[in-house]
């Protein structure tokens, strides 16, 4: 096979700029070192993750999530607004003061974005996510208690020892 000569041409990202608070914000593609970081974030939360519809995220690959996308995304997270605003920041770059400092619907907004420009990477994921997490649940659940044997009656055989009262 010959050596490759040409530059390889990529697909550009996808790119999301938006007003926040007076300033753009630009929201891209992860890195291959942000995705790793941001999978780390949502290990606790891949259970949820991976259930979420498969519609869901096909409506945020093709960059049309609706209103109920945005909320179900945002409760599956309000538990732990943190976690929420470390996915952002690795996502954006924001600082976590600059995301604490956010109202919650402007924090929902840059999550439902960083979602959003990533949804190809997690729609591609999900099989293998969904694999993993069934593999988690099965080392976590509680070891069924083996069957029990049953219980065996006396014997009514009677052998030269025994008593005969």
């Amino acid at each position: 096979m010959a050596p490759l000569r040409e530059t390889p041409s990529f697909i550009q990202p996808l790119s999301i700029t938006f007003p926040l608070r007076g300033q753009d914000l630009v929201v891209t593609a992860a890195t291959v070192g942000q995705l790793a970081a941001m999978l780390a974030l949502l290990t606790p939360l891949l259970g949820r993750l991976v259930a979420l519809p498969g519609d869901l995220l096909a409506r945020l690959e093709a960059g049309a999530p609706s209103v109920a996308d945005v909320v179900q995304l945002t409760e599956l997270v309000s538990e732990d607004l943190d976690l929420l605003l470390q996915v952002c920041q690795v996502a954006t770059g924001l600082t976590m003061e600059q995301l604490r400092a956010l109202n919650f619907d402007e924090a929902a907004m840059v999550f439902a974005t960083a979602v959003h420009v990533n949804a190809d990477f997690f729609a591609r994921a999900r099989p293998t996510l969904r694999a993993a997490v069934g593999k988690l649940m099965a080392i976590k659940a509680p070891a069924q208690p083996e069957s029990q044997p049953t219980k065996s009656r006396p014997s009514t055989k009677r052998g030269p020892n025994a008593s005969t009262s």
